[in-house]
């Protein structure tokens, strides 16, 4: 989604390169502390991919925290309501996607930490079978 911008910060892009060459990183771990829920959906999309590629059991206490935040979740489209209650006034308006991708990269973050974890598998599953095509595919993998 280029059109409103670069897409990811130079910390998130070395973020993403020292998950690829060093996924045990402590350093890793450390700026997941770090993340807040105000934070860009940038960050989470770097910090959560490095944990989707490569699960820690030590991450999940934190992604656990931020998914179920007041006002993380809750966003999937699953009907026709939902898809009302997702409009807003101004058509480049992108805060309900950026609610959105933070509470699914955040939910599939947490599922590959802690398979067991009902409550984001249900997430993944209201996306899975909701009504926006390419989130459904991304719950799914």
């Amino acid at each position: 989604m280029g059109q409103f911008g670069m897409s990811s910060s130079p910390l998130d892009v070395q973020i993403h390169a020292l998950g690829r060459i060093a996924p045990d990183s402590p350093a890793l771990l450390r700026k997941l502390q770090q993340l807040k829920p105000d934070h860009e959906f940038s960050h989470f999309r770097a910090i959560c991919l490095v944990f989707i590629r490569n699960p820690d059991a030590k991450a999940a206490a934190k992604l656990e925290e931020l998914l179920f935040t007041p006002g993380m979740s809750g966003y999937a489209i699953r009907d026709f309501k939902d898809t009302l209650l997702a409009n807003r006034a101004l058509y480049n308006d992108t805060s309900v996607r950026n609610s959105q991708l933070k509470e699914l990269y955040l939910a599939k973050a947490l599922c590959r930490c802690n398979p067991q974890h009902k409550e984001a598998q249900k997430i993944l599953s209201d996306y899975a079978h909701g009504l926006m095509g390419y989130y459904a595919i991304f719950a799914r993998s």
